[in-house]
């Protein structure tokens, strides 16, 4: 949703309209984006659905074999990160890149919860 009003209808029929900061609109979304590729141990672990190749040449991070959780986080959301490490280890879904990820799950599931209790 964009909160700014176009400026200028460049064809109605087609629904083409110029937003206040220049960005080109076309039927209310962006042209130019896709959906970003699945990794291929994702794609691997769902069966290969699309039946497409495979790429075997894809960057491979440094893996983590086992991790204690940050000092910093919460009792509930280190028993959260305690509980999810192990079966995205053992999935080998998840490397070293993405554990900023896991822990901002594990802290936002932790403030869930908090609020979830105060209501």
């Amino acid at each position: 949703m964009c909160i700014f009003k176009p400026i200028i209808v460049l064809h109605e029929r087609l629904d083409i309209t110029v937003n206040a900061l220049g960005g080109a609109r076309w039927g209310g979304h962006r042209r130019g984006r896709s959906r970003k590729p699945k990794p291929t141990a994702q794609k691997k672990l769902a069966g290969n659905p699309g039946k497409r190749a495979l790429n075997e040449a894809e960057p491979q991070f440094s893996t983590v074999t086992n991790i204690d959780p940050p000092d910093w986080l919460s009792p509930r959301a280190a028993t959260m990160w305690r509980m999810l490490i192990p079966e995205l280890l053992h999935e080998h879904v998840v490397a070293l890149t993405d554990l900023h990820n896991v822990e901002a799950f594990c802290t936002a599931y932790d403030k869930w919860r908090m609020a979830e209790e105060a209501v």
